[in-house]
Parts: C-alpha cells; sequence; structure tokens
C-alpha cells in the first residue's frame, strides 16, 4: 500500500502549523527553507482568510485542497487565489480544488468553475470538483 500525506489543518493558525512544520523538519533533517509536498491538504478553519497566510504556504504544497464547511463569507476567494498562484513545482502540474458542497454562502465554488479556462489561458492548471469522498 502506498504511504500518503495528508496535512489536516483543523483550525489551527498558521503560527502554529509553521511552528510544527518546523520541527518535523528539523527532526527528518529537512532544510528549513524545503517545501513539504503533502498529497492532500485539508484547508484550516473552511478557507478563513485568518488561518493560511502567504507564509505558511512557503512550508507546504499539495495537488490537492480540501475545503469543507458552508458559511457566510469562507472560504475567501484571496486563499484560494493564493494557493492557485503559487509556483508549479516538480510534483505538481495541476491543482485540485475540493469542496463538499457545491452550494457556499459567497457563491465560491460557481466563481471557482468560472475561472478555470481563464486561468488555463494564464498558464494555470486547476480542476474544481464537487465531492463527498477522495481517494488518493
Amino acid at each position: 500500500m502506498d504511504e500518503k500525506k495528508i496535512l489536516l489543518l483543523g483550525d489551527a493558525s498558521s503560527e502554529i502549523v509553521i511552528e510544527g512544520i518546523n520541527a518535523y523538519k528539523k527532526r527528518n533533517q529537512i532544510p528549513l527553507d524545503k517545501k513539504i509536498i503533502f498529497d492532500a491538504i485539508k484547508v484550516s478553519h473552511h478557507g478563513s482568510d485568518a488561518n493560511l497566510s502567504k507564509e505558511l504556504l512557503k512550508h507546504i504544497d499539495s495537488q490537492n485542497w480540501i475545503f469543507c464547511g458552508n458559511t457566510d463569507t469562507a472560504p475567501h476567494i484571496h486563499i484560494i487565489a493564493n494557493i492557485v498562484y503559487q509556483p508549479i513545482s516538480d510534483f505538481i502540474q495541476k491543482r485540485r480544488l475540493f469542496f463538499n458542497s457545491h452550494y457556499y454562502k459567497n457563491g465560491i465554488y460557481n466563481k471557482m468553475m468560472t475561472k478555470v479556462l481563464m486561468l488555463k489561458d494564464e498558464g494555470i492548471e486547476i480542476e474544481v470538483l464537487q465531492i463527498n469522498e477522495i481517494t488518493l
């Protein structure tokens, strides 16, 4: 069975996650400036702008980003933009955004569906999917 690395952020703040990631890097002798690639990342606090900083994104990345919940304001569009506009690496050719619902009060799922072709014109490959479960 293939081993998978999944980062479940819960409601953790970026600062707390960075602390944990750096401790993991030190314990495993990984350079502190090296980004850790996960098979999937469950975005913290529904994609709130208070929980996924650009600084944290310097430490983690994935092809698969999972958004859960249905709030009035999250996920925030600029959080999604920060994820989508990260540089592509050897390990990540396309980003996949998974939403547990196609109905969000802020309309983010539908907004992202309309952005797929525009982003492709910019050379950014993404998929936007509504899921109830995910297989990696």
